[in-house]
């Protein structure tokens, strides 16, 4: 039953619409947080990040990090190309360094995530909490149980299944690496990527 609030701020992928994206992004957070008085903030991803600490209250602070950020510097497209990538890299490095240490807590979704925080932004440890993505174990034993219908088939032998994002950070190209290798001592292993 929350109240959705929209502030319509699309991405823009060139430096000078984010240069101009950027104040009004920060004075249409400010008035959200302004409205609803909250006690805890939480944000997820940037630059959400980045708004909430700046537009900080009374409310405590709480930022979350799915991804490295090493990673994602290298490879992200919503930091654009060329300068445009460039400056936001080190905008981005100065802003997480100097700032993001004032939050009142700081979440990853797995341990690499925080050790990257400590290690390559020189956030505190002390402040970082590792809560990994929910699995729903229940629901998940009950679907494991309905037919499959025409893919029935892919699960008459051992097969080895692999669900995630096709990204470098998942490591999909060890996954095939290795299955290489099992091939050779179990021709009849099958590989499942969803």
């Amino acid at each position: 039953d929350a109240e959705v609030v929209c502030i319509n701020s699309p991405p823009a992928l060139s430096l000078l619409r984010k240069l101009v994206n950027a104040p009004l992004r920060y004075f249409k957070f400010l008035a959200v947080k302004r409205r609803f008085a909250p006690d805890y903030s939480i944000s997820l991803l940037e630059p959400l990040n980045f708004y909430n600490l700046i537009t900080r209250g009374k409310d405590k602070v709480i930022l979350n990090f799915q991804s490295s950020y090493t990673q994602d510097f290298l490879k992200s497209p919503f930091l654009g190309k060329g300068i445009t990538r460039g400056f936001l890299k080190l905008v981005y490095r100065i802003l997480i360094r100097a700032l993001y240490g004032r939050a009142d807590a700081l979440v990853s979704c797995s341990w690499g995530v925080a050790r990257d925080l400590v290690e390559n932004f020189k956030l505190r440890e002390d402040k970082l909490k590792v809560i990994y993505n929910p699995l729903f174990l229940d629901e998940i034993g009950v679907m494991s149980c309905e037919p499959l219908g025409e893919h029935e088939g892919i699960f008459e032998g051992p097969v080895i299944v692999n669900v995630g994002r096709l990204t470098k950070q998942k490591g999909q190209w060890y996954l095939l690496r290795v299955f290489r290798e099992l091939k050779m001592a179990f021709p009849d292993l099958r590989l499942l990527i969803l």
